[in-house]
């Protein structure tokens, strides 16, 4: 199971049970989600609170900052931001309204999952600081703070076998 399809999962269980709608930032436009339902653009966001399962490719960080000010108003929605490095890295300093997106989430009905492929140097601080449950799959990549703050070690990561993954909450 990879990080994209595992989040997705996770995402499509959370989604079913609360009955909210369960939007995917499609950062890269990937495969995974072709078949999808598409939001077309940044201004037709309120489609994916009609239900169902959505994918939104944005253009730039203006539109992610917009959804995620949308996102924190509404409320009740599934998020899945496939290679949240674009919009969330803490190597650069960056996160913005994404980070309060993850900080703010549990208040207003949100549930949100990022993926990575390098989460020991592009998940904040910030973000680790709530606590989020961690999915780890195989990786050559430092995991960095999550080692110590979640008690995974390095050579477990680069050892899991496909399909499989580390849980931590």
């Amino acid at each position: 199971m990879g990080k994209t399809f595992g989040a997705v999962q996770w995402a499509r269980r959370i989604a079913r049970s609360r009955r909210f709608p369960l939007l995917v930032v499609d950062t890269v436009a990937a495969l995974n989600f072709r078949g999808w339902r598409r939001v077309p653009s940044a201004a037709d966001l309120a489609m994916a609170w009609k239900g169902g399962e959505w994918a939104w490719t944005p253009r730039d960080r203006g539109e992610v900052d917009g959804a995620c000010d949308a996102i924190i108003r509404i409320g009740r929605i599934v998020v899945v931001v496939d290679e949240s490095a674009a919009w969330l890295d803490s190597s650069r300093g960056r996160g913005g309204t994404l980070e309060r997106l993850f900080r703010t989430a549990r208040h207003p009905d949100v549930y949100v999952a990022l993926t990575t492929q390098y989460a020991g140097a592009d998940v904040s601080p910030q973000v680790l600081a709530c606590r989020p449950t961690v999915y780890v799959f195989a990786t050559p990549q430092p995991l960095g703070r999550i080692t110590s703050q979640y008690g995974i070690s390095e050579d477990a990561a680069r050892g899991l076998r496909p399909r499989t993954c580390i849980r931590r909450d």
